[in-house]
C-alpha cells in the first residue's frame, strides 16, 4: 500500500467526518457574519456555506449581509441545487437583524423587491426544500443510424454502471442541452456534415421526477476526404509541407480539418516561421453513391521567416541563470522553433521550482525575437506526514521532509522515515537535474530497512549513486544506478544451507519502465511494462555473485457496459555467477503474495516452503493475474479475480515445478488518490500451513 496515498485518503476521511460530527446547522465562525443552510444534510449544508464563502467572500468578511448579499446566496443555494436535478426547489430565509428583530421571507425572483435597501443582518439561516429530482427514466432515438443506441445514451446518463441511479441520470434543460451538442458533435466527427439532433418530444412527470425523451436524429450524408491540396501564399516562401495523405474514406469534419491545419503549422514553425497560419476550404464535392466526396484546399501564409534572439527570463530570485539556460537549450541566433521553445518551457517546469512558468515574444513581430520566460518559484521544504495501512505491516506512519531548489541549482532532497508493527524505514535521496547534460538526472541514495518477514527478520542499509532520463524515441524512463548494501537475513530456522543470511552486495541496476496506460491510478486500457535488472559481483566490492531480473506487466481493456478486464503477469529469476557452491542471499530471493500478488496469502507467503513448512523464497516465478472489474456506480466497483503463480526454490527447476491458485473478489471504493479495496482470496490448492484464504484491505490499483 502506497503510504502518501493513505494519508491523503485519511484526511479526507477525516474532513467528511468532521463535517457530519457537525451540528445540522452549518455555519461560519462567530465573528463574521453567521450563515446557516439546513435542509440537505450536515455534509451537504456545510458544502452548500463553504460554496456561499467562497462565492460571496466579500460579504464573508463583514459582519452583516446587505439585501444584495442575501440576494445573491439565495440565487446561488436555487441554482445549485437546479444543476443537481431539483428542478423546482425553495427556501426560506431567516433573519436576524441588527438591531435584534427577525424577518422570514421566500427566496424567489421578487425577493429583492421585498428586502429594504438598508438591510444590516448579522444572522442569515436558508432552510431549503429540495423537492423532487429528476432524472431520465427512458431515452430513446428516432432517425439514428451512425451509432448504436447504446453509445448515443452515454451522452444523456450513465450506462456502464449496474445499478440505475438517478444521480447518474440526472435531467436539467442545461444537460439536455449539452446531451444534444455531444451526440450533434459525435456525429460531425464522423462525417455527417448535415447533422441535427432535436428533441421531439419530452414527457415529465413533476411527480416522481421520472423524465421520457424521445431524440430526433437527421444524419444527411456522409462526407469523407478525398484530396488536400496546397497553396502557398506569396508563393516560393518555403517548400510545400510534406504531409501523409488522408486515408481512404477518412471522415471529414472540422475537426478534422483543425487538426490537419495545426499539422501543417507545426511543421512551418520548425522551419521557422512562428507566424504560420493555414485556412481549410473545400475545394469541390462530389457524390458517390451514397457518400460525399470531399476535395479540400490548405490556403498556407507562412509569414517572416524569424530568427531567435536572446534568451530571456524574469522573475527568478533563487535559481541560478545558468541551470536556466542548460535546462532550455535554445540556440540565439537559430530559425525561431515556435515548438522547440514550448518544449523548452516545459522542460523548465518539469524541473520541479517553479508554480508557473509563462512563455513570450519581445517582440511579439519583427525578423528577430527574444524568448522571454517568466517564472514564479515555489517554496523550498515542504513536510509531509504519512499514515496508511496494510493487511500484513498494519497500521503504519511516518514523515516526509522534501527541499527544492538548493544552492540554486533546482537540486532536490527528500528524507522519509516510516514506523509500522512490521518495519522501521528511512531513505534519503539527493536529485541533481542536468548534471551531465540533457534531461539527466544524477541522484545519491541511502537507505534502511529492518523489516519482520514470516520467518526471518530482514535488515538492509547501504546506498548508492545513478542517473535516470526520459527516453523520447522509446516513450520509456530509463534509469541505471550502483548499489552498495549490506543484506542480512537473521532470527531464522530456516535450513541454514538455503540462502546467504549475510552478505555484501555491490551491484549495478538498470530500470526500464514504458507506461501507456490512460491512468496509472485507475486504468481503463492500455498498458505498462517495467523491467529491472539487477547485477551484483565480487569484483564490484561485495562478496557474492549472481545475476536478478524481474520484468512486469499489465494489460487493461474496457469491454463496454463498465466492464473492464485487467491482465497482469509478473516473472522473475535469480541465478549465482562465479566459483560453484555460491549461493544467493536469502533476502534477494523472491517471495510472492499479498494485497497486490496472489491474494490469497499474505505479503510473502505464497513462496516456496521447506520440509518443516518454513518460507525460504523462490530463485524463480511466474506470476499471473486476470481480473474481471464490474461498475456498480460511478464511485463503487465489484472485482472477481484469478491469481495464480509458478514457483522454482531453485533454478534448476525453472521455470517453476510447484503452482499455487487463488480466486477470490471484492468491493473497490473509487477515490481521487486510487481505488480502496477490500478483497478477499480463497487458495484453491493450499499447502500444509498455508492459509484457507486472506482478506486484504489495501489503497492502490494491484498491477
Amino acid at each position: 500500500m502506497k503510504i502518501r496515498p493513505a494519508i491523503r485518503l485519511i484526511l479526507i476521511l477525516l474532513a467528511s467526518a468532521g463535517s457530519v460530527m457537525a451540528v445540522e446547522d452549518a455555519n461560519d465562525d462567530t465573528d463574521q457574519v453567521q450563515v446557516r443552510v439546513r435542509g440537505c444534510g450536515p455534509v451537504v449544508n456545510r458544502q452548500l456555506v463553504q460554496t456561499l464563502r467562497l462565492l460571496k467572500s466579500d460579504a464573508a468578511q463583514r459582519p452583516y449581509y446587505d439585501a444584495a448579499d442575501v440576494e445573491d446566496a439565495a440565487l446561488i443555494l436555487l441554482a445549485r441545487l437546479k444543476d443537481e436535478g431539483y428542478l423546482v426547489p425553495a427556501v426560506t430565509i431567516r433573519l436576524t437583524l441588527a438591531d435584534g428583530s427577525t424577518q422570514a421571507l421566500e427566496g424567489d425572483e421578487q425577493l429583492y423587491a421585498r428586502l429594504p435597501r438598508d438591510l444590516r443582518a448579522t444572522r442569515v439561516q436558508f432552510q431549503i426544500r429540495r423537492g423532487v429530482r429528476f432524472y431520465f427514466s427512458e431515452v430513446s432515438f428516432a432517425g439514428l443510424t451512425a451509432l448504436r443506441e447504446r453509445e448515443a445514451h452515454r451522452f444523456f446518463m450513465g450506462t456502464d454502471f449496474l445499478l440505475r441511479q438517478k444521480s447518474t441520470r440526472l435531467y436539467t434543460p442545461g444537460r439536455l442541452a449539452s446531451a444534444l451538442r455531444a451526440l450533434t458533435d459525435a456525429l460531425l466527427q464522423q462525417g455527417y456534415e448535415d447533422a441535427e439532433v432535436t428533441t421531439a418530444s419530452l414527457e415529465r412527470d413533476d411527480e416522481r421526477g421520472a423524465v421520457r425523451l424521445v431524440v430526433s436524429v437527421h444524419e444527411g450524408r456522409r462526407s469523407v476526404v478525398r484530396t488536400v491540396r496546397q497553396e502557398i501564399h506569396p508563393p516560393e516562401t518555403t517548400t510545400p509541407v510534406k504531409l501523409p495523405l488522408p486515408e481512404p474514406a477518412t471522415p471529414y469534419s472540422r475537426l478534422w480539418e483543425q487538426n490537419y491545419a495545426q499539422s501543417l503549422q507545426r511543421e512551418l514553425y520548425r522551419q521557422g516561421f512562428p507566424d504560420a497560419e493555414v485556412a481549410m476550404t473545400p475545394d469541390a464535392r462530389d457524390a458517390a453513391g451514397d457518400l460525399n466526396q470531399v476535395d479540400l484546399l490548405a490556403r498556407v501564409e507562412p509569414g517572416e521567416r524569424v530568427r531567435l534572439g536572446a534568451v530571456r527570463f524574469e522573475g527568478e530570485e533563487r535559481t541560478r541563470r545558468s541551470v536556466l539556460e542548460r535546462r532550455a537549450a535554445l540556440e540565439p541566433g537559430e530559425w525561431l522553433d515556435r515548438v522547440d521553445v514550448e518544449r523548452a518551457r516545459f522542460r523548465l517546469a518539469r524541473l520541479g521550482v517553479f508554480n508557473r512558468v509563462e512563455l513570450d515574444y519581445d517582440p511579439p513581430e519583427g525578423p528577430e525575437r527574444d524568448a522571454v520566460f517568466t517564472l514564479e518559484e515555489g517554496k523550498r521544504t515542504d513536510i509531509s506526514l504519512l499514515l496508511g495501512y496494510g493487511s500484513y505491516e498494519m497500521l503504519r506512519g511516518g514523515v516526509e521532509v522534501e527541499q527544492r531548489n538548493l544552492f540554486g541549482l533546482a537540486h532536490r532532497s527528500r528524507l522519509r522515515a516510516v514506523q509500522s508493527f512490521k518495519s522501521t524505514s528511512a531513505d534519503f535521496a539527493y536529485t541533481m537535474p542536468d548534471l551531465i547534460g540533457g534531461e539527466t538526472d544524477v541522484f545519491v541514495r541511502g537507505s534502511y530497512l529492518r523489516r519482520e518477514e514470516i520467518d526471518f527478520l530482514r535488515r538492509e542499509y547501504g546506498g548508492g549513486v545513478g542517473a535516470q532520463r526520459f527516453l523520447p524515441v522509446l516513450q520509456t524512463h530509463a534509469g541505471l544506478r550502483f548499489n552498495y548494501q549490506r543484506v542480512q537475513a537473521t532470527q531464522s530456522e530456516i535450513n541454514p544451507e538455503i540462502g546467504l543470511r549475510d552478505a555484501t552486495v555491490s551491484a549495478w541496476v538498470l530500470d526500464l519502465a514504458r507506461e501507456r496506460r490512460d491512468s496509472p491510478i485507475d486504468p481503463r486500457r492500455g498498458y505498462h511494462l517495467a523491467l529491472s535488472q539487477e547485477l551484483a559481483a565480487e569484483v564490484f566490492g561485495g562478496n557474492v555473485n549472481y545475476y536478478r531480473v524481474e520484468l512486469g506487466g499489465s494489460y487493461h481493456l474496457d469491454l463496454g457496459g463498465g466492464r473492464r478486464i485487467h491482465l497482469g503477469a509478473t516473472h522473475g529469476a535469480a541465478l549465482t555467477l562465479g566459483k560453484a557452491g555460491d549461493d544467493l542471499p536469502l533476502a534477494k530471493r523472491f517471495f510472492p503474495g499479498g494485497e497486490n500478488s496472489v491474494r490469497g496469502y499474505q505479503y510473502g507467503e505464497a513462496a516456496p516452503r521447506d520440509d518443516e513448512g518454513r518460507i525460504v523464497g523462490a530463485e524463480a516465478f511466474l506470476l499471473g493475474n486476470v481480473e474481471l472489474e464490474q461498475a456498480l456506480t460511478p464511485a463503487w466497483s465489484l472485482v472477481a479475480f484469478c491469481d495464480a503463480v509458478g514457483l522454482a526454490g531453485r533454478l534448476a527447476d525453472y521455470p517453476f515445478n510447484e503452482g499455487l491458485y487463488s480466486v477470490g473478489g471484492g468491493i473497490r471504493w473509487k477515490t481521487v488518490i486510487g481505488p480502496v479495496r477490500l478483497e478477499y482470496g480463497h487458495n484453491l490448492n493450499r499447502r500444509p500451513r498455508d492459509p484457507a484464504g486472506t482478506l486484504h484491505f489495501s489503497i492502490g490499483f494491484p498491477f
